[in-house]
């Protein structure tokens, strides 16, 4: 495996796990408030297909290797993944400790309408999507993309429903990490 595969992996990985731990502790803030975590399968399909993805990263660049020969093209992919990064990081930023990996409900709370929330109703999982694609793109994997832009939208599209159902209850769902 090249070293800025390891890396790039590296960084993925050490930034999600910070994200779970982070997501768990606001959880508790939000439910110590009075809120409820919303029963949701779209949490765990989230979570599986982003660790299927760390996988197919790896596997791809092992037995295919890099595939777009165009550094041009690779490096602007980088900067598509690295502005993707700063914009769920800006998302995190505006939902402060309402930001959780699960949908939790917390009664009586306003919807965040700061920062990207402004303009998007959920620009999390845009920049989630885009540093799925953008990233293998940028190491020149091309196999990992085109799999797992489609399972992503699957799981996005389930878990986008969910939230939009607990607004709906009267109450504002705030979740959302990108997995």
């Amino acid at each position: 495996m090249s070293k800025l595969v390891a890396v790039a992996l590296a960084y993925v990985v050490v930034s999600r796990v910070f994200e779970l731990w982070l997501g768990r502790r606001n959880t508790a803030r939000i439910v110590a408030r009075g809120g409820h975590v919303v029963p949701d399968a779209s949490t765990g399909l989230l979570i599986g297909v982003h660790a299927a993805w760390l996988v197919a990263l790896c596997v791809e660049e092992l037995v295919l290797g890099p595939r777009l020969p165009w550094p041009n093209a690779r490096l602007a992919f980088a900067v598509l993944f690295v502005l993707a990064e700063c914009a769920r990081y800006l998302c995190m930023h505006a939902l402060g400790d309402r930001w959780t990996v699960r949908i939790v409900v917390e009664p009586g709370a306003a919807l965040i309408a700061r920062g990207p929330y402004r303009r998007l109703r959920h620009p999390n999982y845009l920049a989630a999507a885009v540093a799925l694609v953008t990233l293998p793109l940028a190491l020149g994997l091309v196999v990992t993309p085109l799999v797992f832009l489609p399972l992503k939208w699957i799981a996005l599209h389930g878990r986008i429903g969910a939230e939009e159902r607990a607004l709906e209850g009267g109450s504002d769902a705030d979740a959302a990490a990108s997995i």
